[in-house]
């Protein structure tokens, strides 16, 4: 079979077929080549069913060997058959708060599809581990399990090791500035045709790749795959709404927010992206690596798990004490969505990271045909925000409108949504934690395709007269963070 065809999302079809007890499901998975061998090895009739079968238990051993490989030898279980809800669910808990992306990402995967009790997602909670960070580790894990499936068939070796894989080799020399633009188009993680550079981590090698009857042009192609999924499944922890280090300010930060040209692209055009960085500190610094760091599309819905679009990269970049640096680079979005945009840089650690305060341009790159953005698997903002009156004096009352829609397939547990206020040079910046400026609506639960109406009245505050853009905002997992098209309005309140 092609592997064109092995995606997270084929594999997320066979999995939740496995979960559900379904018939096999039309699945190019089913040919693998490690499920033609095994039928072959046990002299097994050749069926739809006996394929989803094997897959199924070759997909079950390979999650728990990488769990049994990640966990501590503690928290070892020799016969997953025999685990309890309770026990499971302890995993589960400890397998997210390991802090290693790999390790949560598997076991969000194994509780999701493949354990023994059938647990209901409504077990999860804050004191296992909120919803919206599950499903963030679930969609890791198919990457990571699709991953895997590429290895054992370009491999040809139903018992290979784990994957390795090869990081961007430096270039030395300034940005170029006005260059072409780079022309990658997005396609998810693990297709061929995807040559941008997938998320650069720590700990990466060049991959040993053993290709037997194979064509030399096939195993080169399978090589670029490996290289471009391991880069990816090892990503540095996912921290939103950016990179940014907890230790900022920094030595070395961005200045001011982000700029995207044309700010609403067709797709199939260049887009330019540029920012200013400056040294801060009294002695001269040289950044490693330097770029704009892209996601889309659906980066609303999946963040830095969103197909990889980054920009040129600046390497080697010396700057001076107190020295500001433009950085502009171009590329090409290939593919109508929504797209975001964040300053990355290779720090003293030798790890990637943001650049703090980490700005968050998002891009929505328009359908040539209707001229319309495609709207994204996430929480979108369905209409508004509207202010009645526009102009409030002091002391009278105003009124913000807006309504906000699940637009994914999985329900979304907001801890708050409120109207914020901003100072208008800061559109781009990314949301920490917004002042409020409306009531706060707590604990809202949107099912999937659910619509929720904000109405709210307050009283215009003598300290509040002048001009302020307001936008939504809403918290989940302690983060905050924009509503995507990222709408807002404006509000002048009046002295008396």
């Amino acid at each position: 079979m092609s592997l064109h065809h092995i995606t997270p999302e084929a594999v997320t079809a066979i999995l939740q077929a496995l979960r559900s007890a379904a018939p096999p499901p039309p699945s190019s998975l089913l040919s693998l080549g490690v499920v033609t061998r095994r039928l072959e090895t046990r002299e097994i009739l050749d069926s739809p069913t006996a394929r989803f079968q094997i897959l199924g238990d070759i997909l079950r051993r390979l999650v728990w060997d990488e769990l049994a490989r990640l966990r501590p030898p503690a928290e070892h279980v020799d016969d997953p058959d025999a685990v309890t809800e309770s026990i499971e669910l302890s995993l589960l808990k400890a397998d997210c708060r390991s802090r290693n992306d790999d390790r949560a990402a598997w076991g969000a995967l194994y509780f999701q599809y493949l354990g023994v009790n059938r647990i209901a997602l409504t077990a999860l909670g804050p004191e296992v581990v909120p919803y919206h960070t599950f499903r963030r580790r679930r969609h890791h894990g198919c990457q990571l399990l699709a991953a895997r499936l590429i290895q054992l068939e370009v491999r040809g070796d139903s018992n290979s090791a784990a994957l390795r894989g090869a990081g961007p080799l430096p270039s030395a020399g300034r940005p170029i500035i006005n260059a072409p633009p780079y022309t990658v188009d997005a396609n998810p993680v693990g297709h061929i045709e995807s040559a941008a550079p997938a998320e650069p981590s720590r700990d990466i090698h060049q991959p040993e790749v053993r290709i037997a009857r194979r064509s030399r042009m096939v195993g080169l192609l399978a090589l670029a795959i490996i290289a471009v999924i391991a880069v990816s499944s090892l990503r540095s922890p996912i921290v939103s709404p950016g990179l940014a280090s907890p230790t900022y300010p920094s030595k070395i930060a961005v200045v001011g927010p982000m700029a995207v040209s044309p700010a609403r692209p067709r797709a199939g055009d260049a887009v330019t992206v540029s920012f200013r960085v400056r040294n801060n500190d009294t002695q001269p610094h040289t950044v490693a690596h330097l770029r704009a760091g892209g996601r889309g599309p659906r980066a609303c819905a999946h963040i830095w798990s969103a197909p990889n679009v980054d920009f040129p990269d600046v390497a080697n970049l010396l700057l001076s004490p107190g020295e500001l640096f433009t950085y502009r680079a171009s590329r090409i979005l290939s593919t109508p969505g929504d797209y975001f945009v964040e300053p990355v840089q290779v720090g003293a650690s030798g790890r990637w990271g943001g650049v703090g305060p980490s700005p968050r341009a998002w891009v929505g790159v328009t359908d040539p045909h209707t001229g319309a953005v495609p709207a994204p698997d996430c929480l979108t903002l369905a209409q508004g925000p509207e202010l009645q009156p526009a102009s409030p004096r002091v002391g009278e009352p105003f009124t913000v409108t807006l309504s906000i829609r699940n637009n994914s397939n999985d329900v979304l547990r907001l801890q708050k949504l409120m109207v914020g206020v901003r100072d208008p040079a800061l559109t781009q910046v990314a949301w920490r934690a917004p002042t409020v400026f409306m009531p706060t609506e707590r604990a809202l639960t949107l099912e999937p395709g659910e619509t929720f109406l904000y109405r709210k009245t307050r009283i215009a505050r003598e300290t509040e007269a002048g001009r302020h853009l307001i936008a939504p905002a809403v918290q989940q997992d302690g983060a905050w963070s924009g509503v995507w098209p990222f709408e807002y309005a404006w509000v002048t309140i009046l002295p008396r």
